[in-house]
Parts: structure tokens; C-alpha cells; sequence
């Protein structure tokens, strides 16, 4: 809120309020998309399909000639893509096939919301835009989950401090991805930032000393940093 009211920036024109509510909307239905997905399959199973994000992100770009074709950003995107797949995946894990189509849904709305957002941010200033995107759905959360109030007050007396700082490092983080789509390529900052989550992933598995499949990790981080190192070489 701080930074919206210190760089406050809106158009006049009505149509471009209507497409950043829907924005925020497609916001809800992703997170309900994943929450319903989980429902019906594991986290691993989820975190690997939910990868292909990146593709449809890429795909969307191209079509509406937001992005440009090149062998680097494709290659990119798929040794990232293989990178999320290889440490996620488990073998011989069952799981249903709503909860793939869920998933793989989730990941289409992810990618066309942050379309929307490097539209409108022609119209809407990084901060307003981050704002309003996500206090919209905040205000839909409190009015659609059951028991909201006594949920979150049962919650924040036992975890206030953890959960300030969460959503304070979670505003952070939102701002500075969507800087960042303002300034380059959707693909690219979500190739990026799926990168470093990929190498904060394998480091959480070595500083609790979890040797397991380590080759495994070693070959996925290997695969992130040569996929990031695509995108910012493009």
C-alpha cells in the first residue's frame, strides 16, 4: 500500500479497470485451481506438471507477438522445464488424471494472468497494478471462506510474527517480479525465477543433509543455471 500511494498511477479509462479485475479474478481461479489439483494428486506429482507453465507462458508470448521466437528462449524454457521435472518427480508415483488437468489449468491461467499484467502495465504503474491484483482477490477470500475471521484469528495468535513477515517477504517478491515483467519478457522472468527457486529447492535438500538422489539435484540445479543462462544471454 505504501508503495501504491507513493507511485500511484491508474488510466481513465474504464475498460482497462474491467480487464484488471478480471486479472485478479484469474488470480482466484488459479489458486483454486491448485487447491482443487492437490486434492487429488501429490505436491511432487503437481510441482512437475505445474512446470509447463513456462510453456504456455512462452506459446501465449509468441502468439500475441509479445514475444519473439528465438532458439535461446526456447531452449531456455526447456532445460528449465526438465531441470523442475527431474527434481520434483518421483518414480512410479500414481496420480489421477483430474488432478493433471487441474494442474496443467492452473498453470494456463498463471500464464495468461501474467500476459495481462505486461499489457496493463502500459495503463497501471508496477505498484498499483500489484496492489489491486491482489488485494481484489484478498477481499474475494474473506467473503467466500467459511469462517474466515475465526480461521485467521486462531492462526494469528499463535503465528502473527510469521505471518507479517511472510506476506511482507511475499509483497517484496511481487513487486520485484512484476518490475521485472514490466521491463523484459514474461518467459524470460519466469524462467528466472523458476531457476532460482529450482537452486533454493536443491540447497534446502543439502543444508538438511539429504543425500538422497543427490546426482539427481546436482543434474537438475546444472540444467536451471544453463536454462537461466539462455534467457539473459537472448
Amino acid at each position: 500500500l505504501p508503495f501504491m500511494v507513493g507511485n500511484f498511477q491508474a488510466p481513465n479509462t474504464w475498460s482497462l479497470w474491467l480487464l484488471m479485475v478480471l486479472t485478479a479474478c484469474l488470480v482466484v481461479f488459479h489458486n483454486f485451481l491448485n487447491y482443487t489439483a492437490l486434492k487429488h494428486i501429490s505436491a511432487s506429482v503437481h510441482g512437475t506438471f505445474y512446470k509447463f507453465r513456462l510453456v504456455w507462458a512462452l506459446l501465449i508470448g509468441i502468439v500475441l507477438t509479445l514475444e519473439s521466437w528465438q532458439l535461446l528462449t526456447v531452449f531456455g524454457v526447456a532445460l528449465t522445464v526438465a531441470a523442475g521435472v527431474l527434481l520434483v518427480w518421483q518414480k512410479g508415483e500414481r496420480f489421477s488424471m483430474t488432478g493433471i488437468a487441474f494442474v496443467l489449468g492452473s498453470g494456463v491461467v498463471n500464464a495468461v494472468a501474467f500476459t495481462l499484467y505486461k499489457f496493463l502495465f502500459d495503463s497501471f504503474s508496477v505498484e498499483t497494478l500489484t496492489f489491486l491484483t491482489f488485494f481484489i482477490p484478498a477481499v474475494v477470500n474473506v467473503l467466500v471462506i467459511p469462517r474466515f475471521g475465526q480461521r485467521i484469528k486462531g492462526f494469528g495468535s499463535t503465528m502473527w510474527l510469521s505471518v507479517i513477515l511472510a506476506c511482507s517477504f511475499g509483497a517484496f517478491a511481487n513487486l520485484a517480479i512484476n518490475t521485472s515483467i514490466n521491463m523484459g519478457e514474461v518467459t524470460s522472468t519466469l524462467v528466472i525465477v523458476e531457476a532460482f527457486l529450482i537452486l533454493v529447492l536443491a540447497g534446502e535438500h543439502l543444508f538438511l543433509k539429504e543425500r538422497a538422489g543427490m546426482l539427481k539435484k546436482t543434474i537438475a540445479v546444472l540444467l536451471a543455471v544453463i536454462g537461466a543462462i539462455c534467457i539473459l544471454l537472448n
